[in-house]
């Protein structure tokens, strides 16, 4: 059977967001207006909350989607599914499928099938700006195996029990890692939070050369992968480099502009977007980023006599560095902070014995955590899996 044989298909509507009338900023209403965003990645997420509300006024514009409604999002980010824990509204990009007939069709059934479902090859070549997509007709035309419903809830019961075991081992090496990450966190704020044992308060103004990039021309640049890459802030991440889309510079112009070439053990940050979600955007220079320059809305943190690149390199990346960023960075669309700002940091620092002993041993706490991101990699992917595995069974009756 169809989709559309199945279920009520209706979508959801975005009002207008010039109109401010239409939206309840303050969340003063239950009208919950659901994105794409607010779909966990979880199995069977009930969801009663979202990130934006609409008005009663805009309320009158949508279509309420009832409490117990099974939906999928259909557009760019296809196949993500979750029940409705309340009325609600949904974007256009969300579907909420209701059943025409519970004596054909089980909901959950239907939630484990559209788990499973291809949605990628679904969607076949229909490839917007933003990615993949479907439409209402083709969503309505998707055929779905319909066993008796005795064995569609024997389905359900199964994978119901195996699926919250393999979501509790995916949530323990979690919470593992997220352990390692605060007991991390921890030990290093409480270092540098230090005052007493000759402790001495100082600026980052007073411990580095800071340099700010160059604008170099975009119409000088070159494809020669065997030329000068060029480090802007799009490929700083989280502590190391993304370079596939790297931009490089000609071998030939390269002592023009030899002050902002980059040097082994640099720290180098980026001064537009300094915090993203995933963290704080720095990283230290090793050789396999060189020879490289650096191009303007990048800082470049160069130490002096008395601080030790490796602790300056785990100060950049501290909640206290982070905290102290958020405070201060300005504009709206793009935050950035200016090099007078990361000159003002202040912390506190030890001798250089006692700088390279700390140093050390966050070195040694990082390269665990490294350890244990491997292993939940690992153990995550071999879940996923299996996860895979157990539904392909399920659906042609080997379960």
């Amino acid at each position: 059977m169809t989709l559309g044989e199945l279920c009520n298909i209706e979508l959801g509507k975005t009002p207008s967001r010039s109109n401010k009338k239409l939206w309840d900023e303050n969340k003063t209403s239950d009208n919950v207006w659901l994105s794409i965003a607010d779909l966990p990645q979880e199995v069977m997420p009930v969801l009663v909350d979202s990130k934006e509300y609409v008005s009663n006024e805009g309320a009158l514009l949508c279509k309420v989607v009832p409490k117990g409604t099974l939906m999928v999002s259909f557009k760019l980010s296809l196949g993500r599914l979750a029940f409705a824990g309340c009325d609600l509204f949904t974007n256009e990009a969300i579907a909420a499928l209701s059943i025409l007939d519970e004596s054909i069709i089980n909901k959950h059934y239907l939630y484990w099938y559209l788990t499973y479902f291809d949605w990628d090859k679904a969607a076949g070549n229909d490839v917007k700006v933003k990615g993949k997509t479907l439409n209402k007709s083709k969503l309505k035309l998707l055929e779905v195996v319909v066993p008796p419903l005795s064995t569609q809830k024997d389905i359900v019961e199964k994978l119901t029990d195996v699926m919250a075991g393999i979501e509790k081992a995916k949530q323990n090496a979690e919470q593992n890692l997220k352990n390692a990450r605060e007991l991390f966190d921890s030990y290093l704020q409480n270092v540098l939070s230090q005052k007493d044992g000759g402790w001495q308060e100082t600026t980052v103004g007073n411990e580095v050369e800071l340099l700010t990039g160059n604008a170099f021309k975009s119409k000088d640049y070159v494809s020669d992968a065997d030329s000068v890459k060029l480090l802007r802030g799009d490929n700083i991440m989280q502590g190391y480099f993304r370079w596939d889309d790297a931009k490089y510079w000609p071998n030939s112009r390269v002592n023009e502009f030899e002050k902002f070439l980059l040097k082994e053990g640099d720290i180098v940050l980026a001064m537009d977007r300094t915090w993203v979600k995933a963290g704080m955007k720095f990283a230290q220079i090793t050789a396999n980023e060189l020879p490289c320059l650096l191009l303007q809305r990048v800082a470049r943190l160069r130490c002096k006599q008395g601080m030790n690149k490796d602790l300056l390199y785990f100060l950049m990346g501290s909640k206290l560095f982070e905290s102290y960023v958020l405070s201060i960075q300005t504009g709206l669309g793009v935050p950035h902070i200016s090099g007078k700002q990361i000159q003002s940091f202040s912390f506190n620092k030890p001798n250089m014995e006692e700088q390279g002993v700390i140093a050390d041993k966050l070195k040694t706490l990082s390269t665990e955590i490294e350890k244990l991101k491997s292993i939940y990699a690992q153990k995550v992917e071999t879940l996923n899996e299996l996860k895979q595995s157990i539904l392909q069974k399920a659906f042609t009756g080997e379960l």
